[in-house]
């Protein structure tokens, strides 16, 4: 059993081994909540076997529900990648913060579906994005507050017109 251990792992390793390699720059982002992040990057293609990858489909998992949009991924994403190839750098997904995120660091995967033909859905790919949700600038928060202010006395000071 001891001497198939090495054996073992050395499966293991070769099934998790990527074809695709997914760098988003910059990343990590930063942004405070209500706003909007649009994260590029590139795909290269470094399988093993020296095969031509097709990119079929993507998944995205982020703790924060249905703040990604990852349309613009089928819309700039290459149909596929020889071995070697890099896709030059494009627009994976956009990160949407809803108002009311609570700030800290939101670690977030994206993975690569597809495989050597145009209908495979295997994870060819996995990139990490990382948004980092802000708090606030106080002086944000003070220009907000006086321009309720000063809708909130202008809004009084109307009278309403007599016909």
């Amino acid at each position: 059993m001891r001497a198939l251990l090495p054996i073992l792992f050395g499966i293991a390793a070769v099934a998790q081994a990527s074809d695709l390699t997914v760098v988003f720059n910059p990343n990590p982002q930063s942004v405070v909540p209500g706003g909007t992040l649009q994260f590029t990057g590139t795909i290269t293609n470094v399988s093993p076997g020296q095969q031509t990858i097709f990119i079929n489909s993507d998944q995205v998992n982020f703790p924060i529900t249905m703040a990604v949009d990852d349309s613009p991924f089928f819309n700039n994403a290459p149909i596929s990648l020889d071995f070697g190839d890099n896709s030059g750098p494009f627009v994976f997904f956009n990160v949407t913060i809803p108002a009311v995120q609570t700030p800290g660091a939101y670690i977030g995967s994206f993975t690569v579906l597809g495989g050597t033909d145009d209908t495979t859905l295997n994870p060819e790919g996995i990139g990490t994005f990382e948004v980092d949700v802000d708090t606030p600038e106080p002086g944000a928060l003070l220009l907000c507050g006086a321009a309720i202010a000063w809708l909130a006395l202008r809004m009084r000071g109307r009278s309403p017109r007599r016909a």
